[in-house]
């Protein structure tokens, strides 16, 4: 890896200075600036000191971007997971708990906790929106606790007073051993009432195309598959969005908006995009699931919110309103699950031939209601002594069930352990077919004051400095009952807590395009609650753990962070480099650990990590026609203590949880080098434009690759060495914008991920790359 990462920047830094040299020599326009609020305040994303990446509306287009993994892929130092929507930022991501990473519509925080089953955070679709910003590194003063690890915002475009505009796009697209997919939206805007009262509309649907076959595994062998469902892993996505901007009096803006998002996924398999391992073959591009059921799952939310700006001409206030619906709705195939964690599984599926008709599913729901308030209050203009003050309010409801259905469970136990499913469990189904009731609160609420100071020492010199005080309680309540649970569990429970959340930094700019700065800064997570394992079912799990049950809570969880970093303006701005380095210190890791042998899992508190490396941006302007861009990311995180499991005693076995050395995850290098190139064809604009994207394996052992914990899985393993390349070609002609495209280009198709649903199973799921698409698409913008 080392010898083949070497070679690659080898010959992107000589083509870049190659071309440096060739465009010194001739002429070549400026590289354009990108004006970004990460500080809360409109700068140039050159003028600010934080490690941050920004992609335009304009961008989003060139390089055919449908949603946030399309961006983590070309932004170092970020990693996206598909199947569960989880953005690490430096390494610093877990599955429990609240996310570490901060998701913003524009204003409002949307991210979610982790209470139930089936959680995923609520990305936004990428239509119509202005920017997208990634801010690297805790940014708990002015974007909270949800922001530890750093923050993404997804800024919407706001309404003119003056002008109209429009966009609109259309898309249609071919799957290689998959389906066709579409899509098509527009938006429009301008002035109700000329200088006074503006809007802004949007409507947006797309028809992704799935490449997976859900097939009859009872009846099916590798060569002669019985299809049930082709394709069958298709969703859509609708985006209904308004806003309005009203300027009733000078120097009061009134900007109340509504967004509604809706994705409908027509069938789930494990690990999201997961297909059975025994009837498949990734490499010929056989891509099959044996689902007994299908697994349907619906995302809704809406977003209205109410933002207030009265400039009084040294200060502006400012206030947002806003609540957060969502609704979350999976109906998912248990067929497999039981299967593996009753014993009666391999490597083909359940063995329940003696019970062909046998199924079960879960109707899993989780939903949010977010209600937020911020007012602050900010200094205007460049002066000496630059400020934000602010206070913010935040309650979140969140609510999560799980109903396992099993219609012939009675049947089933009376087969396969010739008991009847009181004898079996001790406890009755639940009426009519639960095998399982499961139902989860919680309430997250906060107030926070918050400030944050610059004082410009001299014309070079300036500091920073930021402090965030929040008073937090979080209370839940939790449920579960029926034959798996052997019984039922009830608990309540609270936690309270009031993190002080600071950040340093000073900044040196000797010149106007020249910057370099320090942070330091902590972030922040609040603590939360364990969902139920039974303890009959997972008594193998327990006592591996040396316990009868497990903690019913968890303790937050923090971060310092220290970096250095430069942005630079060079060859008469047309050579941009934004570089940083840093060292981030994890305490109190919330880490979901894994009952391999019953399929739960719960949340400790598992020691303390380090995460170390540096990213680099780097956008050269070779000639008015060709710009260059390269990202490099490194990342090493790794635990750097041994944690034991709760029941742990002196003089006794040790049952390790994650030890001293394991890894956090995630690929070590990144490289991404993307190319565009203007020219001239039959009389038109013309372009043709291109990315590919390198991710190193990690050699490192995760928690359940290590033989010395409890989690440890022989068959576990970490993703390969990744490559993924797409390339565009189209024209202009007048306001459109037609172009051809190949997302995977060479389509590319590691394991990506390979899991089983308990420790026994021997029946693997394994998660790849979309196959390559290849389409057409049509854009206009005005």
């Amino acid at each position: 890896m080392v010898k083949a990462t070497s070679v690659l920047l080898g010959g992107v830094c000589a083509a870049a200075l190659s071309s440096a040299t060739a465009a010194a020599q001739g002429s070549a326009s400026e590289i354009g600036e990108v004006v970004v609020t990460a500080t809360r305040r409109a700068e140039r994303l050159s003028d600010v000191p934080v490690s941050a990446a920004a992609v335009t509306a304009e961008t989003i287009d060139r390089k055919g971007m449908r949603s946030f993994e399309d961006i983590a892929r070309l932004t170092p130092g970020v990693d996206f997971s598909r199947g569960s929507n989880l953005i690490s930022i430096r390494g610093i991501s877990t599955s429990a708990g609240a996310a570490t990473t901060g998701v913003y519509i524009d204003e409002t925080p949307i991210q979610t906790r982790n209470i139930g089953t089936g959680r995923t955070n609520g990305s936004p679709q990428l239509f119509d929106v202005e920017r997208v910003e990634v801010l690297r590194g805790p940014q708990g003063t002015l974007f909270g606790a949800g922001s530890m690890g750093g923050t993404v915002r997804f800024i919407t475009p706001q309404p003119s007073l003056t002008g109209f505009s429009y966009y609109g796009r259309a898309e249609a697209n071919d799957v290689t051993d998959g389906d066709t997919g579409y899509e098509v939206g527009a938006a429009v805007g301008g002035p109700i009432v000329q200088d006074r009262l503006g809007m802004r509309v949007s409507a947006w649907y797309r028809k992704q195309a799935g490449w997976i076959d859900r097939i009859d595994y009872l009846n099916s062998t590798k060569d002669a598959p019985i299809v049930l469902d082709e394709d069958s892993n298709w969703q859509e996505n609708v985006i209904l969005r308004g806003a309005l901007r009203w300027e009733p009096v000078e120097g009061l803006v009134v900007k109340p908006s509504v967004l509604f998002q809706e994705t409908h996924v027509n069938n789930q398999p494990v690990l999201s995009s997961g297909v059975w391992e025994s009837f498949s073959d990734v490499k010929k591009g056989l891509y099959r699931s044996g689902n007994r059921l299908s697994s349907p799952g619906d995302d809704r939310y809406v977003l209205p919110a109410l933002e207030l700006e009265h400039d009084f001409g040294p200060v502006t206030l400012i206030s947002n309103t806003s609540y957060f619906r969502r609704n979350q709705k999976t109906v998912a195939d248990y067929t497999t699950y039981l299967g593996a964690t009753t014993g009666f599984i391999g490597a083909t599926g359940p063995l329940f031939q003696r019970l062909p008709n046998y199924y079960a599913y879960a109707d899993i729901v989780n939903r949010q209601r977010n209600f937020t308030q911020e007012v602050r209050l900010q200094s205007n203009g460049d002066d000496r002594l630059r400020w934000v003050a602010g206070v913010f309010y935040q309650k979140n409801k969140q609510r999560s069930f799980e109903n396992i259905h099993d219609p012939l469970i009675e049947p089933f136990t009376r087969l396969f352990y010739n008991q009847t499913v009181l004898q079996r469990y001790l406890v009755p189904v639940i009426a009519p077919d639960l095998r399982l009731f499961a139902q989860r609160d919680s309430t997250d609420e906060q107030l926070a004051v918050f400030g944050d100071l610059t004082l410009q020492v001299t014309e070079e010199l300036s500091v920073n400095g930021g402090l965030r005080y929040a008073d937090m309680d979080f209370k839940f309540h939790s449920l579960q009952e029926g034959p798996t649970q052997r019984g039922r569990t009830e608990f309540d429970g609270a936690i309270g807590e009031k993190p002080l959340t600071p950040k340093f930094n000073v900044t040196y700019q000797p010149a106007e395009n020249h910057m370099f700065y320090a942070t330091a800064a902590k972030g922040y997570r609040a603590g939360g609650s364990v969902r139920p394992a039974p303890a009959v079912t997972c008594a193998a799990d327990f006592a591996l753990l040396g316990v009868t049950s497990l903690p019913p809570t968890f303790k937050s969880d923090s971060v310092w962070s220290y970096e250095l970093g430069a942005k630079n303006n060079l060859l008469d701005n047309r050579l941009r480099v934004a570089a940083s380095v840093y060292h981030v210190d994890w305490s109190d890791i919330q880490t979901a650990i894994s009952l391999p042998s019953c399929g739960f899992n719960y949340v400790a508190n598992a020691g303390t990590a380090r995460s170390r490396g540096f990213d680099v941006q780097a956008d050269l302007q070779v000639t008015d026609q060709l710009q260059l861009s390269l990202a490099v990311g490194h990342n090493k995180a790794k635990y750097t203590s041994t944690v034991d499991g709760p029941g742990a005693t002196a003089g006794g076995p040790r049952r390790i949880i994650v030890a001293d050395g394991d890894t956090l995850g995630g690929p070590p290098w990144t490289i991404a080098l993307s190319a565009d190139y203007q020219f001239e064809a039959f009389g038109v604009p013309a372009y043709v434009r291109g990315d590919t994207s390198y991710a190193a394996r990690n050699k490192g052992l995760l928690p359940n690759q290590d033989p010395r914990t409890t989690s440890y899985d022989a068959t576990a393993i970490q993703p390969p060495a990744t490559y993924l390349t797409n390339v565009r070609a189209g024209v202009e002609v007048g306001e459109w914008d037609l172009s051809v495209f190949a997302d995977n280009l060479f389509d590319s198709h590691p394991v990506l991920a390979r899991g089983r649903e308990s420790r026994t199973s021997q029946l693997f799921f394994l998660q790849t790359f979309r196959p390559r698409t290849v389409g057409f698409t049509a854009t206009i913008r005005r």
